[in-house]
């Protein structure tokens, strides 16, 4: 992808380390319309728990791109689950475009991070690069969306957004990223 390319390519997609270290495998193709292809994508493990769908164009640009993760598998606020951080971070990276990659590296780093209030943790603290530890408030939103503190935030970018919903889906609790380009 060019570092001017607006939007990511579903190629380019099928070969990065999120497809890769998630063993991610397209599972069926579907038209939509006359220009959009709906691909969905299972993960190699937790099919059960995350649903991922992306909608591209003729040009193989991704258009929207969803990951749903069952809320019973991400946990709440007193303990969550990593596996679950670390796909909605790789998810998140994946589908951001290159040029765009600085504005939500601090954001999928601090989701990645983030830990129940019961969940142990030992760490060794390392200041951000800038110097502290300080969030916006945009990435507040996002993170208290994710552990089911709010039912729903957005993450504005110059030509996309990502918004992060708290939904019922097949009468259960799920988490909706969804990447519009």
């Amino acid at each position: 992808m060019s570092e001017k390319q607006l939007k990511v390519l579903y190629s380019n997609l099928k070969n990065s380390d999120f497809f890769n270290f998630f063993n991610c495998q397209e599972k069926d193709s579907t038209i939509k319309s006359e220009d959009i292809i709906k691909k969905t994508v299972e993960p190699g493990a937790f099919q059960e728990n995350i649903q991922i769908e992306i909608n591209i164009n003729k040009k193989d640009e991704i258009i929207k791109s969803e990951l749903m993760l069952a809320r019973k598998w991400i946990g709440n606020k007193e303990h969550l689950n990593m596996f679950a951080n670390d796909i909605a971070k790789s998810f998140i990276l994946a589908n951001t475009p290159r040029r765009e990659l600085k504005k939500t590296q601090k954001l999928a780093e601090c989701l990645f991070q983030t830990h129940g209030t019961k969940d142990k943790v030992i760490s060794i603290h390392q200041e951000t690069e800038d110097g502290g530890n300080e969030t916006s408030v945009d990435i507040s939103n996002i993170i208290e969306t994710y552990v089911g503190n709010k039912e729903a935030s957005r993450f504005n970018l110059s030509s996309s957004s990502f918004k992060l919903n708290n939904i019922l889906f097949k009468g259960e609790k799920w988490l909706q990223i969804v990447y519009e380009y």
